[in-house]
């Protein structure tokens, strides 16, 4: 579980505002493959509804060199986008700050948690997030 404070700034255009985020989740590793599941929530920057959304991932090697990862969200409430997915094929590479884990394979309990996830998912095509 986490939760999280954003500070969103302003644009010329819009004054947004920062906001909360909470998110509970957790991961399965069995052998090469991680699974990730989590509720998250989050307020809206432009004062409309916040956002109730589902979010999974899978994720392991597809060679030696190769991983991939599956990831998508279901929302449940009007402030979050209805459905999202998508498919990521990358090289397996090593997070470089510890020899433990891999962005590829989200090895451990790295990515416990939506927040944490969507850190580690920030370059998978999914809003990157971070929660304190």
């Amino acid at each position: 579980m986490s939760a999280g404070y954003r500070f969103y700034g302003d644009s010329a255009e819009l004054e947004l505002d920062n906001g909360w985020a909470i998110s509970a989740g957790a991961n399965i590793t069995d052998g090469g493959l991680t699974f990730i599941g989590s509720y998250d929530w989050s307020s809206s920057p432009i004062g409309l509804p916040g956002a109730e959304e589902m979010f999974a991932v899978a994720s392991g090697p597809l060679t030696r060199n190769w991983n991939w990862t599956l990831f998508g969200s279901k929302g449940l409430s009007e402030g979050a986008a209805d459905l999202m997915f998508g498919i990521r094929v990358e090289p397996h590479t090593r997070h470089p700050f510890t020899q433990e884990i891999s962005f590829g394979t989200f090895k451990r309990d790295v990515c416990l948690g939506s927040a944490a996830a969507r850190d580690c998912f920030g370059r998978y095509g999914s809003r990157a997030d971070v929660a304190v």
